[in-house]
């Protein structure tokens, strides 16, 4: 009896919810998935930046 409660909660909670909310469940992840990306590259970047500039502040030495 409580499978097919579950079962039922989940099929009106999710499968015939539409695909307005798909697109909004999707378009979120996205987003996630974006900012997550640029953070990544923009910390290997400082990185980078600092290894350079500490290297040639060595070689001017």
């Amino acid at each position: 009896m409580m499978t097919r409660f579950g079962s039922r909660l989940f099929d009106q909670a999710f499968v015939r919810s539409g695909p307005i909310r798909w697109l909004v469940v999707g378009g979120t992840l996205l987003i996630a998935a974006i900012a997550v990306g640029s953070v990544l590259m923009a910390q290997n970047f400082r990185e980078r930046a600092l290894r350079n500039a500490g290297r040639e502040l060595e070689n001017t030495v």
